[in-house]
């Protein structure tokens, strides 16, 4: 496995990069075994997590500058604590959250996960995904205190819907079309279109070397994915990936699958990290 990449087998304190000392976040640690959450209770069905396991578990509430109530899971493998963080935005993305905390388990690192009772939509009708915008820097700065102390990059998890609405499925996350959104390149090699990665540049993909590089791993490995081309006004206002690109010189990462395709998505992140360190 990979984990051995990312160092240290010593288990230590859940690191929390001084939010436990902030006036404006309160944090209450408790067992993982405690947290009453369904997606977790399903980790553990499914056997990703087991008494083996060595997950810290924090709960981080906070407000931010639009009023906003917001209350972060927050999970790491303390015996592989330097590993990377995923991010999983939408509560109601089962998936995503399973494929986060079994990379976690494999990688070590945090998994960050926004407890919105299994809705996409949280408190005031926010969408955490178009949230990420200067008028509310508490909210960015708390998610991305987990990258920023770290050398990886910013790497989400998504569930998205079958196929494309303009093809009569119910989706917008498609690599078979050529542009499945504004600002969004798709590129199909294998599989379900539905399943892919996304990745991004503030350069048109003719100009990009992010995209001349990972394109062509992605196809080596039949990995279908969408190149985002992220510019001030594209329509991708709010999202992580733009406020990454606009904000941090951090590469920016989202592992998408359809609802119900855990399998592929876990694959997903493990062929993604095959390409980042051992390439």
């Amino acid at each position: 496995m990979l984990a051995c990449l990312f160092l240290t087998s010593v288990s230590i304190a859940q690191e929390l990069f001084g939010l436990e000392d902030s006036a404006f976040h309160t944090v209450t640690k408790s067992s993982i075994a405690n947290v009453m959450d369904p997606d977790l209770g399903r980790a553990w069905e499914l056997g990703i997590l087991d008494e083996e396991s060595t997950i810290e578990s924090s709960l981080i509430t906070f407000k931010d500058e639009s009023g906003a109530l917001w209350k972060l899971q927050v999970y790491q493998n303390t015996n592989i604590p330097n590993g990377p963080t995923f991010f999983v935005p939408h509560d109601n993305e089962n998936d995503a959250f399973l494929s986060g905390m079994s990379a976690i388990q494999n990688f070590g690192g945090h998994l960050l996960s926004l407890e919105c009772d299994e809705q996409r939509i949280c408190d005031g009708g926010i969408d955490p995904n178009r949230h990420f915008l200067p008028n509310y820097p508490t909210f960015s700065e708390t998610i991305l205190a987990f990258y920023l102390n770290k050398d990886f990059p910013i790497i989400t998890l998504h569930n998205n819907h079958d196929s494309h609405v303009s093809l009569g499925g119910s989706g917008a996350i498609y690599s078979k079309l050529p542009y499945p959104y504004k600002g969004g390149q798709g590129f199909y090699h294998s599989g379900d279109p539905d399943d892919l990665i996304i990745y991004t540049d503030l350069r048109p993909s003719r100009r990009s070397l992010i995209f001349e590089h990972y394109s062509t791993l992605f196809a080596e490995k039949s990995i279908n994915s969408i190149f985002e081309y992220v510019t001030p006004n594209g329509g991708l206002s709010g999202h992580m990936s733009t406020y990454t690109l606009f904000n941090t010189d951090y590469e920016y990462f989202n592992i998408e699958a359809q609802h119900g395709h855990l399998r592929e998505q876990i694959e997903l992140t493990d062929l993604l990290f095959e390409i980042l360190f051992l390439n």
